[in-house]
């Protein structure tokens, strides 16, 4: 099943993303943002990133899993 065949479950990282404005946010932020675990909010985000609704902005080398930091492409 693809990604985009989730539409709620897109749509709510989509707008935790929104809302986390040009400071972007990482997987764990969208977690603690949506209620969703922090393996499928890093999926949608990777996903949002490859269809260009999203971009990465840095990854936090101090992070144990070097969580990257997106946020909406505007």
């Amino acid at each position: 099943m693809s990604l985009d065949e989730l539409p709620y479950t897109r749509e709510l990282v989509e707008r935790a993303l929104s809302e986390a404005g040009d400071d972007g946010m990482s997987a764990m932020e969208c977690a603690d943002a949506t209620g969703l675990s922090r393996s499928s909010t890093r999926r949608y985000l990777d996903h949002l990133v490859d269809v260009g609704t999203a971009e990465t902005l840095a990854y936090d080398a101090e992070e144990v899993d070097l969580q990257a930091r997106v946020r909406v492409r505007g």
